[in-house]
């Protein structure tokens, strides 16, 4: 049986539209110990006090210093209050930078990249020896509001599409954000006019490689996110050094659910890579059975909630960060893998 992976445009821009086997069928588990292989290891586990819903990462506050972002649900399911963390370890916990509010939904989005372009005309210096030139800047996407850091806080610059349910980064000029699912999607991104910053026009991509804005949460189209039955794509991430498909792999249901929310208990992360012979070969040009799995975790005590690549603490060291719930989702836990080389 076969399972459609609909993760970006329809992918009606023929970006990845493909379709997934059974990942039992697709990917070979690890057997033994390869000297070469990929693993992971955890190198630190931290609970946090706020129930959180989403994390990211990136230099938000200094282009040298790397963030946690994180945002805040609500009390209960029917509270959309929202809150936005700005955050930086400081060797003994992560302390906020900056919050700002927003009025959240059942699915809420969490991006950071280089979404916001300007398209007013730019005026060339007297003095300037170069083409002057419009860049793309860093902007936060969520559920309602666009926000950026204007050097000292957050500043929200525009409302938000609703839902920006991935971005893709890496592509030439801007990053683009991924907006709706199924045959509906487009890519935008935020641009300027003379009317201030909006929320613009689609965009053709230029290639890159997907970052989901959503964690774990459902679709509104069920199962577009499941790459078989209980298993579901969480994250990618591609530069020179890291060519990773992530999934999860959903733990046991408990006989009753704590206050009517399906948990369950015992997720497992697994990571995928090209094979060797397609090492090189770009991520949208990949296809299912171009992966292998390279490693899986040991099961989580609780549920995933959110899964992205990056360095949360800005210690040089990128690697995979889970956002967990446990305790029959009450509390909220983050867990950090590096990679390393045959486990060691």
């Amino acid at each position: 049986m076969k399972h459609h992976f609909n993760i970006l445009p329809a992918l009606a821009l023929c970006l990845l539209t493909t379709t997934f086997v059974p990942v039992d069928a697709q990917v070979a588990p690890p057997r033994g110990r390869d000297a070469f292989r990929l693993q992971f290891r955890k190198t630190w586990d931290i609970s946090l006090p706020d129930p959180v819903k989403l994390v990211e990462t990136g230099a938000v506050t200094d282009p040298k210093r790397d963030n946690l972002l994180m945002v805040v649900g609500g009390k209960d399911a029917s509270d959309l209050k929202r809150t936005l963390l700005v955050t930086h370890w400081d060797g003994f916990r992560f302390v906020t930078d900056d919050s700002a509010e927003f009025t959240g939904a059942a699915m809420d989005t969490l991006l950071f990249g280089r979404f916001h372009t300007s398209q007013l005309p730019v005026v060339k210096p007297a003095t300037a020896t170069k083409p002057a030139s419009n860049k793309a800047a860093n902007a936060i996407i969520t559920t309602e509001s666009v926000f950026e850091w204007n050097g000292k806080k957050l500043g929200r610059i525009c409302l938000a599409p609703q839902i920006a349910t991935m971005g893709l980064l890496g592509s030439q000029g801007s990053d683009q954000m991924l907006v709706g699912s199924g045959n509906t999607a487009a890519l935008f991104e935020v641009t300027d006019t003379s009317n201030g910053p909006i929320v613009a026009r689609s965009l053709t991509s230029n290639g890159g490689y997907v970052r989901s804005g959503i964690g774990l949460q459902e679709l509104p189209t069920a199962g577009v996110t499941e790459t078989e039955p209980g298993t579901r794509f969480a994250q990618s991430a591609w530069d020179n050094q890291n060519h990773w498909f992530i999934t999860v792999v959903r733990g046991k249901t408990p006989a009753a659910a704590v206050g009517g929310i399906s948990t369950t208990v015992g997720d497992q992360i697994v990571v995928s890579v090209p094979r060797m012979a397609l090492r090189d070969k770009p991520f949208l040009m990949l296809r299912p059975g171009d992966f292998e799995e390279t490693w899986r975790s040991d099961p989580l005590p609780g549920r995933v909630l959110d899964v992205r690549v990056g360095d949360p603490k800005n210690d040089r060291k990128e690697g995979v960060l889970v956002l967990t719930a446990e305790n029959g989702d009450k509390d909220r836990h983050l867990y950090f893998y590096l990679p390393s080389v045959g486990g060691r």
